[in-house]
């Protein structure tokens, strides 16, 4: 069962007046989550897991930042979504083109042939985006992130970002009409 906004909203307060238990509770119920949004957007395993941490130390020092009414979810995605670019500029690294397993998510069961075949076309049609495409589809696609908020969190106008969006999407459907 996921959080609700006001259970999201009693735990800040517990942050707010130091109490470690409401950051326990929002840390177990979004790590995974910050991971997976953050993950597609750095060069490495290790890198999503730092920013992990750190958006939850953040979260921890700046409770006092959190408004009612805003969408605690869009909230902690977005943050964490910052947090993985600005480490990304930080570190002068680009997201290599080779690396898209972060893109397939977690399966603990056993490979099928079908998975299998999925992930390698899957891996295939994001081969022929840039990283910068790749980003803009995460963050809209995965995160759920509208334009405008994609657009403040890469530094690009409105404009770019919905005709890059475009231009990719076209890309992969073109990509997908070879294997029909």
């Amino acid at each position: 069962m996921q959080m609700t906004t006001p259970e999201f909203h009693r735990c800040i307060t517990q942050m707010q007046q130091g109490d470690r238990d409401g950051l326990k509770r929002v840390y177990e119920e979004y790590s995974q989550l910050v991971y997976a949004a953050v993950r597609p957007l750095l060069p490495t395993p290790e890198d999503a897991e730092d920013v992990t941490v750190d958006f939850f130390i953040r979260l921890w020092e700046k409770a006092d930042g959190w408004r009612p009414g805003t969408g605690h979810r869009r909230y902690i995605t977005t943050a964490a979504c910052r947090l993985a670019i600005d480490r990304r500029r930080k570190c002068g690294r680009e997201y290599p083109a080779e690396n898209m397993s972060a893109w397939e998510g977690a399966d603990s069961g056993a490979a099928t042939e079908d998975l299998v075949c999925d992930r390698m076309a899957l891996r295939e049609a994001l081969a022929v985006l840039s990283a910068d495409e790749r980003t803009i589809l995460h963050l809209h696609l995965t995160c759920d992130l509208p334009f405008r908020e994609v657009g403040r969190l890469l530094h690009q106008p409105l404009g770019t970002v919905a005709w890059r969006y475009r231009n990719a999407i076209q890309k992969l459907r073109e990509r997908s009409d070879l294997y029909e």
